[in-house]
């Protein structure tokens, strides 16, 4: 016990003796983002269920979605992205996977700090197995990032989703997922 004491002593003394300006340096590393700067953000999901088929059997069923964007930091608030998502689904018939493209925005209320609250709108179209009169998807969320290292941060978000197409239908959606910063 009394050796733990020692070292988190010597610890606690080289810590006072670096200079305030390494110190400053070394916590201004860890932003979630500055003007100029590029993002690339990952997230997925995987989920399933037992469905029924008859009184007798079951069958499983799997959700997947997956997607990636590439951010710039247009101002030190703004970042303005791009980027692709795919999901589908595992046995249930006659679904088939899909890719859809996106645009969209991101605003950072603190982003010179290690954790920042934002608000983001993404308009998304499919790139494949589109049917017709379909005219994209637009999705707003809010979300919180915070920085676990000078240039990775993770991020939680939460939004609803709604289909342009006339009568479409809406959807509430959540995430979690990292984005690297360059």
């Amino acid at each position: 016990m009394r050796r733990h004491a020692i070292i988190g002593g010597f610890v606690a003394v080289l810590v006072s003796a670096m200079p305030q300006a390494a110190r400053a340096q070394a916590a201004s590393d860890r932003v979630i983002g500055r003007q100029g700067a590029t993002q690339v953000s990952f997230q997925a999901f995987i989920g399933g269920s037992i469905v029924e088929t008859s009184a007798t059997s079951t069958d499983f069923q799997a959700f997947y979605f997956g997607a990636y964007d590439i951010g710039y930091f247009a101002s030190e608030h703004f970042v303005f992205s791009f980027g692709n998502q795919f999901n589908g689904e595992i046995n249930s018939g006659s679904a088939k996977p899909s890719l859809s493209g996106n645009v969209g925005g991101t605003y950072y209320f603190a982003p010179q700090s290690t954790a920042s609250l934002y608000v983001k709108g993404i308009y998304s179209f499919r790139m494949t197995n589109r049917s017709e009169g379909d005219v994209g998807d637009a999705l707003g969320s809010i979300g919180l990032q915070a920085a676990v290292r000078n240039n990775t941060s993770i991020f939680f978000e939460g939004g609803y989703g709604r289909s342009l197409k006339d009568g479409g239908s809406g959807v509430i959606q959540s995430s979690v997922g990292f984005r690297v910063l360059f």
